[in-house]
C-alpha cells in the first residue's frame, strides 16, 4: 500500500468512526414508553429515515477505507476526500450545474443600475440576461465555470443569497474530479457496488416498528396490548414445559407470545387473531397464526397444554373466551388469563355462572394493580385468573400434585444418604470406602 493509499484509508476510517457516533445517536428512539401521537409518529419516522441515511453513508465510507487499503479504490471515486462529497454522490439525481436566478438578477439590476459599484458587472449581467432571453428562460440560467466567481462577488456585494444556487455542491464535486453528468453517473455506479447493498434499507425490525406505531394510533375494538411486566407475570404463572403446545387465542400484537417464548423458548406457541391488521403484524413477527376467531375452534380439532390470554372484555367476551378456551386444554393443562373485574361482581351477563364455574374447577383469581394497563391507555380494573384442568395423564392426578411431587423429588435429590442404614443426612459424619456415613454408623465402621 502506497503512502497515498494509506493516507486515504486512514482518513476514511476516521470519517467512518465519526459517522458511527451519528448512527448511534440517531438509533435512540424518542418518546420511549410514552403514548403515541401523530406528531410523535412523524418525528420518530423522520429520525428513522435520518438513521437509515446515516447507516448507508457509514457503510460507503467504511467500504472506501477498505478499498483504499486493498488498493482497489475505483477510479471515479479516487478524488473523494470528504464526507459531504460522498453524500452528494449518493444522493444527487444529476450533476449540480450552478445557475443564477433570472428574476433576482433582473430585480438587482433594476434597483442598482445607476450605482457605480455595479458598473464592473454590466457586461456579465447583460450576458446572463441576454442568454436567458435567447433560451426563453424566465427562472434560471446555467453559469459557465468562468462566470461563477464574478456572480458570487456580485451576490456578496448586494448580500442577496437568493441570486445563485448549487454553487457549493458544484465546487465540492469539481474538487473531487467530478465535473459533469457522465462522470457523476460513473462515480455513482462505482459507489453502488461498494459495501453492503442492503445498508440503510428498512429492515424487518423497522417495518414491524412502523406497523406497531400505526396500530397504536388506531382504535381497534377490544385491543389493549398487554404491558411487558404483566405479560411476563402471566407467562411465569403459565410456566410451560419444553415441547408444550400453548395457545394465545386473541394474540393482538404478540406481547404474550413473546413473553412465553422468553420464559420457555422450547414451548410451541400458536395464535388466533380476528383483526386483519393485527394478524399481519403477528405474521411479520414470524408467529404461528393458525386461526382467525378462536371461538370457531373446538376440541378435539385443537387440544393444547396451555392457554395464555388477554381477551376482549366488551359484552362479557372475556367470560366467553375463557370458558371456551378451557375446553381446549389437555388433561393437566393450565389456562392463565387477564379478565375484567366485572366478571367478579356483576349479577348478569353470565357473571354469576362464571364465578360458580371457576369455583367448581378449583380456579383462582387475583386483582392486578389499578394502573396495570395504564401504558396501554386504559384504567380498567383487571384480574389475573388461573384455572388448571384435572385428569392429568401422569400418576398423581392434577398439575399441582405433579408440581409438589417434583419439588419433593428435587429436595430428596439434594440430600445424601448413609451407605449402611440409608438414613437421609444433610452432612455426612464421615466416609467408609468413599461412601458417606451417618454418625452412628461411623462409630461402628471398624466392625464392618
Amino acid at each position: 500500500m502506497t503512502k497515498q493509499q494509506e493516507k486515504r484509508a486512514a482518513a476514511f476510517r476516521k470519517l467512518a468512526a465519526s459517522q458511527r457516533k451519528t448512527v448511534e445517536r440517531l438509533s435512540v428512539v424518542p418518546f420511549e414508553g410514552q403514548n403515541m401521537t401523530h406528531r410523535r409518529k412523524r418525528m420518530i419516522e423522520s429520525k428513522e429515515q435520518d438513521r437509515r441515511e446515516a447507516e448507508k453513508l457509514l457503510d460507503k465510507m467504511t467500504a472506501l477505507a477498505a478499498a483504499w487499503e486493498a488498493g482497489t479504490a475505483p477510479e471515479p471515486l479516487q478524488g473523494l476526500t470528504q464526507k459531504a462529497q460522498v453524500e452528494k454522490v449518493l444522493h444527487l439525481a444529476r450533476f449540480p450545474y450552478p445557475y443564477v436566478r433570472v428574476t433576482v438578477l433582473r430585480q438587482l439590476w433594476e434597483a442598482h443600475q445607476d450605482e457605480e459599484a455595479i458598473a464592473s458587472y454590466i457586461d456579465l449581467i447583460a450576458e446572463l440576461l441576454g442568454r436567458a432571453d435567447k433560451q426563453g428562460k424566465d427562472w434560471q440560467v446555467r453559469l459557465n465555470p468562468e462566470e461563477i466567481e464574478p456572480v458570487l462577488a456580485l451576490q456578496k456585494l448586494y448580500e442577496d443569497p437568493a441570486l445563485t444556487e448549487l454553487v457549493t455542491d458544484y465546487r465540492r464535486l469539481v474538487k473531487a474530479g467530478i465535473t459533469d453528468d457522465d462522470i457523476l453517473q460513473a462515480a455513482q455506479q462505482a459507489l453502488k457496488l461498494l459495501g453492503d447493498p442492503e445498508a440503510g434499507e428498512p429492515t424487518l425490525t423497522d417495518q414491524i416498528a412502523a406497523m406497531e406505531r400505526a396500530i397504536s394510533l388506531r382504535r381497534i375494538p377490544g385491543f389493549f396490548p398487554t404491558p411487558p411486566a404483566v405479560a411476563q407475570r402471566l407467562a411465569e404463572t403459565l410456566n410451560p414445559s419444553p415441547g408444550d403446545l400453548v395457545l394465545e387465542p386473541s394474540a393482538g400484537s404478540g406481547a404474550l407470545v413473546e413473553a412465553v417464548k422468553a420464559v420457555q423458548p422450547e414451548a410451541e406457541v400458536i395464535c388466533a387473531e380476528i383483526n386483519t391488521t393485527l394478524r399481519k403484524l403477528l405474521l411479520a413477527k414470524g408467529f404461528d397464526v393458525r386461526f382467525d376467531d378462536c371461538l370457531d375452534v373446538t376440541a378435539p380439532v385443537l387440544q393444547v397444554d396451555g392457554v395464555i390470554m388477554n381477551p376482549p372484555f366488551e359484552n362479557g367476551l372475556d367470560i366467553t373466551h375463557v370458558r371456551h378456551c378451557y375446553e381446549l386444554l389437555n388433561p393437566g393443562g393450565r389456562l392463565v388469563a387477564i379478565m375484567g373485574e366485572g366478571a367478579f361482581f356483576r349479577a348478569n351477563g353470565g357473571a354469576p355462572e362464571f364465578r360458580a364455574w371457576l369455583d367448581e374447577q378449583g380456579g383462582h383469581s387475583e386483582q392486578l394493580p389499578k394502573d396495570a394497563f395504564k401504558a396501554s391507555g386504559t384504567s380498567t380494573a383487571t384480574r389475573l385468573v388461573v384455572v388448571d384442568k384435572p385428569g392429568a395423564s401422569f400418576p398423581g392426578g392434577t398439575r399441582q400434585d405433579l408440581d409438589a411431587r417434583v419439588d419433593r423429588e428435587l429436595d430428596r435429590a439434594e440430600q445424601r444418604f448413609c451407605a449402611v442404614c440409608r438414613q437421609a443426612i444433610n452432612e455426612p459424619a464421615g466416609e467408609h470406602d468413599g461412601q458417606p456415613l451417618c454418625a452412628g454408623c461411623l462409630e461402628r465402621a471398624d466392625t464392618y
